[in-house]
């Protein structure tokens, strides 16, 4: 949790991390938010026991009128590849249905403040390097688009911190970013992660292209030796998986 400034006054904020959908996150967080303002309550109540300053109902209640609350704000980062499929509020977790409206709008209506970081549509607006952690996941699974992230960013991603830089690197699933840490600090401390990522998109491309080369002459072994085998065409279109038409243009291309 982290206290922050509004207008001269403070709000704390929680973060919550989450990889996949938590269906129960709208309780979850009730009762997170609900523990937090608990404990605000005790110690201005322990306060006032100590100054024996309130009487009557203020001092049943160990709050007096004037006292105030911080308030309380929950953000939910949800990092993972598939979109956000729990609730976005209580009220998505009841069967409201056979309630009337004055009754359905007084239960549960608080809403989860949530950041879908893959889908976040303008991850440039984060000045910190927390922009540069939601840049890369946003665009980690389109290349050309992660590599004019980069490169549109390279003061940000020449100067991570190194928590950043650990982050990214486990999100990637890239062992190579981690085990190239060292060799990329910086005197200052921070992390250069540019040349890094650029050699990861690198070696993700002529490995996919490897693969795909290695597939394709798979490919017309299998439909050489159906044909030599006496296959029809139709018959070796649907044991290689293809149609007709796909079968015309593969033999097109083979010289």
């Amino acid at each position: 949790m982290k206290e922050i400034t509004v207008k001269g006054k403070p709000l704390w904020v929680i973060l919550e991390i989450q990889s996949d959908t938590h269906f129960a996150m709208p309780v979850r967080i009730f009762n997170e938010e609900g523990m937090q303002y608990q404990e605000q309550w005790r110690r201005i109540r322990k306060q006032h026991r100590e100054k024996r300053d309130l009487k009557g109902a203020e001092y049943v209640s160990g709050f007096g009128k004037s006292d105030r609350l911080i308030p309380v704000v929950t953000i939910v980062l949800h990092l993972g590849s598939d979109p956000w499929m729990g609730p976005c509020c209580l009220q998505e977790m009841m069967d409201l249905s056979h309630y009337p409206e004055h009754v359905r709008k007084g239960i549960g209506g608080a809403p989860l403040y949530l950041v879908d970081v893959r889908r976040y549509p303008h991850p440039e607006l984060f000045q910190t390097d927390l922009g540069c952690v939601f840049g890369f996941l946003k665009y980690s699974g389109e290349k050309d688009k992660l590599r004019n992230f980069i490169d549109s960013h390279p003061k940000e991603f020449s100067h991570l911190p190194e928590d950043a830089y650990d982050f990214i690197s486990v999100m990637a699933g890239d062992r190579e970013l981690a085990e190239m840490k060292a060799k990329n600090k910086n005197a200052k401390g921070d992390y250069n992660m540019c040349q890094a990522i650029r050699d990861m998109i690198q070696e993700g491309y002529q490995n996919g292209h490897a693969a795909g080369q290695r597939s394709g002459i798979h490919l017309m072994k299998q439909i050489y030796r159906l044909q030599t085998s006496g296959k029809d065409r139709r018959e070796i279109a649907r044991i290689c998986g293809l149609s007709e038409r796909q079968l015309d243009d593969i033999l097109k291309e083979e010289p």
